[in-house]
């Protein structure tokens, strides 16, 4: 399917996290405002967001489609730290965080936050190539489900 559409997929560079934010940020708002209730994300709030997301990205569970050098599709998932969350009920800082800093290294699920795929491109099957490029992530790393949002699971191998 990849060869057919021309398309290549690629993970996150962090090394170059200010340029990947740039192609996210060009992106976003083309890929999204067609769809029912979406409101256009600013500058400001995809550079926060960013800034905020940064430490715990995974650079495999970022993928970006390309075709003839120029980004169609970006998928964006994290691990899923609610599961760490959970174990801090009564949400105090101390001892909760400890709690939290334990089971974050015991995550094992994985969210897509974000997908989308230029208008004039879908249909293509290259939302299917970004879900399958996260999955296989996945199950290559500690994450061995994905949701995307929330209600979707596929369980790894």
């Amino acid at each position: 399917m990849a060869q057919r559409a021309g398309i290549t997929l690629r993970a996150l560079n962090k090394k170059r996290f200010a340029e990947e934010v740039e192609l996210v940020k060009a992106l976003y708002n083309k890929a999204w405002e067609k769809n029912w209730g979406f409101v256009p994300l600013t500058e400001a709030e995809i550079d926060h967001l960013a800034k905020q997301l940064k430490p715990i990205v995974i650079p495999d569970l970022v993928v970006f489609a390309e075709r003839a050098g120029e980004i169609v599709g970006f998928a964006v998932a994290l691990p899923d730290f609610n599961l760490a969350l959970l174990h801090n009920r009564s949400g105090r800082f101390f001892p909760g965080i400890l709690k939290v800093l334990w089971y974050s290294r015991k995550i094992h699920r994985a969210r897509v936050l974000l997908l989308g795929v230029v208008p004039e491109l879908r249909g293509k099957g290259i939302d299917g190539m970004l879900y399958d490029w996260v999955w296989q992530a996945c199950v290559n790393t500690a994450c061995r489900t994905a949701k995307a949002g929330g209600s979707w699971k596929t369980t790894g191998r």
